[in-house]
């Protein structure tokens, strides 16, 4: 028997169809096109910054063991009131915007504030600076403890931005003088600055870590009134030396918790009764509790925190006030009780509020040493 064999023919090397060929080029170039406008929409995104800032829950963070005392009794409570913050982040690029507009669950944004010589963080500094006098000298006064004031107007903060002052001045000064008219209180600084119009400079005496300065400062106008555009107060010699460090957190939100803080600190007994207290809100020197913004987003942090009781600041039923701004904010305090998830939230329109609040809860009254009252 012999073996057959057959030579098999090479595979065909025929041209592709030139239809196919095409279709192929075709794609190509456009998926290099989409490419190129993807990379381009990317970079575009990351390079516009559509001027917005967004805000997001912080974090709740006991005050108590950041409290320096001297020149008191102190007596540390075991279970201290918690300040409760939110984080902002400025400068969105356009993808950093969509993200936080559609994605993000709880963020607010709001427009990025005009340029000006101080920065939002310096703000925020002045304000807890501020705050934390406000809070000292609430809580020593409810004490029995007197201040002692002091001549001059110290600046707390700086309301208009766009004025020349904000380039000079900065919070803690102390204004001594206006033109070399003496400024030791609030009518002498007001009728110094009233005996001149609306962009006239006036030569500013002021103190600043214990150094005198004096700089020319060109008035701006409010409602036709001439003005520094400051707030300014009495500064007060504090019987006790009283600390709080807040770190980097800044704002005046922390007020009324950094005054519980301090009556706790100060006084025997546990105003918390132990439990876990977040509260927020401005404190006024009369005691008042005023109102503060994204209380919504700090429910969030607060609902993290395992907190027992979450004080807010009560809506101010002003007569005079625009009915629009109540409803905002019996609507703002409505989500942050739903944002709790379970935290019972107590609103307070003062300092007594919050105390029978606490009280209410099971903490102890608050009892002023005998040395004080």
């Amino acid at each position: 028997m012999t073996d057959s064999w057959q030579e098999v023919p090479p595979p065909s090397t025929s041209p592709s169809r030139p239809g196919r060929s095409r279709a192929r080029r075709i794609a190509k170039v456009v998926s290099g096109v989409a490419l190129v406008l993807l990379i381009a929409a990317v970079a575009i995104g990351i390079s516009y910054h559509p001027g917005w800032v967004e805000t997001v829950p912080g974090e709740a963070q006991p005050i108590a063991a950041h409290v320096h005392v001297d020149g008191a009794r102190s007596f540390p409570p075991r279970s201290s009131v918690y300040l409760v913050y939110v984080r902002e982040r400025d400068n969105l690029n356009y993808w950093e915007y969509l993200f936080a507009k559609y994605v993000h669950d709880h963020a607010e944004l709001s427009p990025e504030p005009p340029p000006s010589p101080i920065t939002p963080d310096q703000m925020a500094a002045c304000d807890m600076r501020d705050s934390q006098a406000t809070a000292k000298a609430v809580a020593l006064r409810r004490l029995g403890y007197n201040m002692t004031t002091l001549p001059g107007m110290q600046v707390v903060a700086i309301y208009r931005l766009d004025a020349p002052v904000a380039k000079v001045l900065q919070c803690g000064d102390v204004i001594e003088a206006i033109d070399g008219t003496p400024t030791p209180n609030h009518d002498r600084l007001t009728h110094a600055i009233g005996s001149h119009h609306i962009g006239d400079s006036v030569l500013v005496r002021y103190v600043r870590d214990g150094k005198v300065r004096s700089d020319p400062v060109r008035l701006v106008g409010d409602e036709g009134v001439p003005r520094l555009g400051i707030e300014a107060t009495e500064p007060v010699r504090y019987p006790v030396k009283l600390t709080i460090d807040t770190g980097n957190i800044g704002g005046p939100s922390a007020g009324l918790a950094m005054t519980l803080t301090l009556l706790d600190t100060l006084t025997p007994g546990e105003l918390t009764g132990g439990k876990r207290v977040v509260a927020t809100g401005t404190i006024e020197p009369d005691g008042s509790v005023g109102e503060i913004g994204a209380v919504e987003l700090k429910a969030v942090a607060v609902s993290q925190s395992r907190a027992d009781l979450f004080l807010i600041p009560k809506c101010q039923e002003d007569p005079k006030r625009d009915p629009a701004g109540l409803a905002d904010c019996r609507s703002t305090n409505d989500q942050a009780r739903r944002n709790a998830k379970g935290v019972k939230v107590v609103e307070v329109g003062s300092l007594d509020d919050a105390l029978a609040a606490l009280r209410a809860a099971g903490g102890a009254p608050l009892v002023v040493p005998p040395t004080h009252s």
